[in-house]
């Protein structure tokens, strides 16, 4: 009898993770909400004896990437909000290693449970907790279905979601949708993804609040140069992308700057191009440098450490990514930091970190020419260079650190909860 009704309650569970998880569901019926509130309590709760959990939930964190490096810097400033609450932090990550672990971001860490992509397993762990938080993150919009059950077992607890960029851009699912309504408010790493999730997702009424990238502890500590170094440096004639060369990425430009090398070379014999990242467009790159003559000067150094992408910041005299999409840019306040002109695209949030004119320039993607010329005018001007990187770095001191991105993302979960610090607890 026992293991009968153990045998059901696991295909009611089985039966509620697939309509949370399926695309293009409609409405959760009152059979399955009575089956979520089932599952919950057939289940203790392991917060019972405390005030609250932070429920955070990431799809991942350990790998690299932009958003996965935004993941862990909100992961640790989530895990320090809930200690100063005095209150209980459990963090998701659906794709990383099943299993528990930790991960550091300065000097603030936190432990995180990964389910090694078993949606079934992430989903339960996630419900199990809702009646406990006082607080959600939900870190992708592809996971904003999790709103849904959510809000419906605690309709008082604070739901956030984070968007990014293109993924936020295209019209959702339903489920996501409908989770995005429902959340308190969304997260919207530049104005430019906000304006665009809120047409593609019809989400005219939703509150977004911004939340601008930031610059990584580890990167930041890292000798930027002083303005003498960099006025004195003699030019290199080096070019700098950092980027992953996925064939679905390949609006990061890599190509565009690699055909306007061909050119560039005519002005500058001594140009060279350093890549760093790698990925399976890699080969088509490859090939493409060979055919236009310009293999010898392109160097691929695919994924390197810390301090060897510090290295590859500091020699090269451009930064130059020009992409038709991007929902921000961290490898752009990275290259500031070094005080390095910065050249990107006229699109997505890119000009919202890159200041035209003043810290670097701003082009059209797939427009070589456009490219060529704003790239042989910083090599040929020192000066302009050094001006440019100067004021790159002043910006992102003054408005893209980590403890900007601490404090900003502090003022907004806290903005829509009863809970209050403790006297001198708002930054430690």
């Amino acid at each position: 009898m026992a293991s009968g009704k153990r045998a059901s309650l696991q295909r009611s569970r089985a039966i509620v993770h697939r309509r949370i998880l399926a695309n293009g569901v409609a409405p959760i019926p009152a059979r399955t909400r009575a089956l979520v509130t089932s599952m919950v309590a057939a289940r203790p709760r392991q917060h019972s004896a405390q005030t609250g959990v932070i429920l955070a939930h990431y799809t991942e964190l350990r790998s690299a990437g932009g958003m996965q490096r935004m993941n862990r810097h909100s992961a640790v400033v989530l895990a320090e909000l809930a200690s100063d609450l005095g209150i209980s932090c459990r963090i998701l990550s659906l794709n990383d290693t099943a299993g528990h672990h930790e991960l550091r971001v300065g000097k603030l860490s936190a432990a995180f449970e990964g389910f090694g992509r078993n949606k079934i397993r992430f989903v339960s762990a996630s419900i199990r907790e809702a009646r406990s938080a006082v607080i959600t993150c939900i870190g992708h919009p592809s996971l904003a279905p999790l709103a849904i059950p959510l809000k419906m077992l605690k309709p008082s607890s604070s739901c956030w979601v984070h968007v990014y960029g293109t993924d936020a851009w295209r019209r959702l699912p339903y489920p996501a949708r409908r989770g995005l309504r429902l959340a308190t408010g969304i997260i919207s790493i530049s104005r430019y993804t906000s304006e665009r999730a809120s047409e593609a997702q019809s989400l005219e009424n939703a509150a977004f609040h911004l939340l601008p990238c930031a610059l990584d502890p580890e990167i930041g500590r890292m000798d930027g140069g002083t303005e003498s170094d960099t006025a004195e440096r003699v030019p290199s004639h080096r070019l700098l992308t950092v980027a992953r060369l996925a064939s679905n990425e390949r609006y990061k430009g890599v190509d565009d700057v690699i055909r306007a090398l061909a050119i560039i070379a005519t002005h500058f014999p001594s140009i060279c191009y350093d890549v760093v990242g790698d990925g399976d467009d890699r080969p088509r790159l490859e090939a493409l440098a060979t055919s236009l003559g310009v293999r010898d000067r392109v160097h691929f150094a695919g994924w390197v450490t810390e301090a060897q992408l510090a290295t590859h910041y500091r020699d090269c005299d451009v930064f130059v990514m020009p992409s038709r999409c991007e929902g921000f840019g961290i490898v752009f306040l990275e290259a500031m930091k070094f005080a390095k002109p910065v050249v990107a695209g006229r699109h997505g949030g890119s000009p919202e970190v890159v200041e035209e004119g003043e810290s670097g320039f701003l082009v059209e993607n797939g427009a070589i020419g456009e490219l060529t010329t704003c790239l042989c005018r910083l090599l040929g001007d020192n000066e302009l260079r050094t001006r440019m990187g100067r004021a790159g770095r002043d910006r992102v001191l003054s408005l893209f650190t980590f403890a900007h991105f601490r404090r900003r993302l502090r003022e907004i979960l806290l903005s829509d909860t009863s809970l209050e610090l403790p006297p001198e607890g708002a930054m430690r």
